[in-house]
């Protein structure tokens, strides 16, 4: 069974929060299982819960949205929201002391940490030119994994750097929800 922790549905949940209506979070939270509606807002950060829970939270913020590039900012904004979870808990000390390439060479052992699913294997990082290239593997089981990480390391970058950053996928796609694997670049 693939589990994802607890920070990752915090965070996507306080995103769907953020960007819905009281209306369309109701009607999202009505299809949920009995089990998520119980624990949404008493997620342990460092727990582990049923994937399915956390796809459930990125297909609704999918829904949000009709054209791709509101999708794709809607993927990048759960990631983004992720990572300002874990940074006001485990990450906001790692956070005082790492620099881009050090962010780079742990983002494989920070996807361990957090998912039971899939690879990241870090490409390319070149913080002389502002660029982060990853690419992630055996990500289908959740609706556009790829946009989604982007956001997370975004975040993290932009935090680093105190600059803006820009998330792109090689093979991003509302026909093709679940690729199997997808390369994603950071540029800041």
């Amino acid at each position: 069974m693939n589990e994802s922790r607890g920070s990752n549905l915090t965070g996507t949940y306080n995103y769907l929060e953020k960007v819905c209506t009281t209306e369309q979070l109701a009607a999202f939270s009505a299809e949920w299982p009995a089990e998520l509606q119980k624990q949404v807002g008493r997620f342990q950060q460092s727990s582990w819960y049923p994937l399915e829970w956390y796809d459930l939270f990125a297909q609704n913020a999918a829904s949000l949205a009709t054209e791709p590039e509101e999708v794709f900012a809607h993927m990048r904004g759960c990631g983004d929201s992720i990572a300002a979870t874990v940074a006001n808990s485990f990450m906001k000390l790692m956070l005082k002391m790492l620099t881009p390439g050090l962010v780079a060479r742990k983002l494989p052992d920070l996807w361990a940490r957090d998912w039971t699913f899939g690879t990241l294997i870090l490409v390319e990082c070149d913080a002389t030119i502002g660029k982060l290239e990853f690419e992630m593997q055996q990500i289908s089981p959740v609706v556009y994994m790829g946009p989604i990480a982007g956001g997370y390391v975004g975040r993290v970058l932009e935090t680093l750097t105190g600059s803006a950053t820009k998330v792109v996928t090689d093979n991003f796609s509302l026909d093709t929800p679940r690729p199997e694997r997808t390369v994603v670049t950071v540029t800041w």
